[in-house]
């Protein structure tokens, strides 16, 4: 049985799915197997996947309902637990690709490191054509899971999935959240932060295709609240484990984002009661935290023009005041 499963859930990449593909079948490490979750994809994905699994004993091919990523994911993993021996496990998503060694250097990472998650760089590409050099295990490292959020000195996004390589058990109780927008900030923090040390390779291995027609880039809808509430679970995880340094660190994230969605649907009078569950959350998170923020007017005014529009028009007024008589 292989030693890797590579889930790649589909849906509607009948233009990209071939590449991505043909990247895995490409790999220097030999010994793995790839699961195809087609999620009800309308176009012709479908029947590519059947015709490359035809072609290739490696490959398996999952027909189900449209659920989202999520879904898709679920049942890659759900297939490999039951059906594989291996190992590991990757996820990589059907309109992107990766490096000839990526598999080969994740796995060296973690075995090099003892470790049970080895992280990649990550390019953001709007190029479907991408050179690459052999690479050696020279850009082997290893680091602290808060290292990757708090410095990002290697510039790896922290939270997602993809350019991964987890040992597969790891997945035995975790699944992705089915329906929610940042499925992997709800999840990849539960399997990052039980580990002291993760393997990094310090190279781009993952080329995430970016698709200026996704919901991720789309105009604002409630769905983008979906974020807010994984960073709350990160907060309250955090709390839960002690861990202050994370908490913070996420504490002003979580703001930036109730910021972000404030000034996205203040001159939207349809969203006026989303808009004032917002400021209710940011009040509240101000309120919690008190003494780790320390907010002022002088220092704060970006938060504090919308946790207190008031009392903020006020302060303005009158450093206005005070700076013409000085004038």
């Amino acid at each position: 049985m292989p030693l890797i499963s590579v889930v790649v859930p589909v849906y509607k990449v009948e233009d990209y799915l071939e590449q991505c593909v043909n990247s895995i079948l490409a790999q220097t490490f030999d010994d793995y197997e790839i699961i195809l979750v087609d999620d009800g994809s309308p176009d012709n994905s479908q029947k590519m996947c059947d015709e490359f699994a035809a072609n290739n004993a490696k490959i398996h091919v999952i027909h189900q309902q449209n659920g989202g990523l999520s879904a898709a994911r679920n049942s890659g993993i759900e297939w490999a637990l039951k059906n594989s021996d291996s190992e590991w496990i990757t996820f990589i998503d059907s309109d992107d690709w990766i490096h000839p060694q990526y598999l080969e250097l994740l796995l060296a990472a973690n075995n090099k490191n003892k470790t049970v998650i080895s992280f990649s760089k990550m390019a953001y590409v709007d190029s479907r054509t991408i050179e690459t050099n052999k690479l050696d295990e020279s850009s082997i490292d290893s680091c602290r899971p808060e290292d990757l959020f708090l410095y990002n000195e290697y510039d790896y996004d922290p939270v997602a999935a993809c350019a991964r390589l987890y040992k597969k058990d790891m997945f035995k109780d975790i699944r992705f959240p089915v329906g929610k927008l940042h499925e992997d900030t709800f999840t990849t923090y539960k399997l990052y932060f039980t580990q002291e040390k993760v393997s990094i390779v310090t190279e781009d291995l993952y080329y995430y295709f970016q698709n200026s027609d996704g919901i991720v880039h789309s105009s604002w809808s409630p769905k983008k609240l979906d974020l807010l509430e994984a960073n709350e679970a990160l907060l309250a995880f955090f709390k839960e484990t002690g861990n202050d340094e994370m908490y913070q660190f996420i504490l002003k994230r979580y703001i930036k984002n109730i910021l972000t969605n404030m000034r996205a649907i203040k001159n939207e009078p349809k969203y006026k009661d989303y808009y004032k569950q917002l400021h209710k959350k940011l009040l509240t998170c101000i309120n919690d935290n008190k003494d780790s923020l320390n907010l002022s007017f002088k220092n704060d005014m970006n938060i504090c023009k919308y946790a207190y529009p008031i009392r903020a028009k006020i302060y303005m007024k009158t450093v206005q005041k005070l700076s013409r008589r000085k004038g």
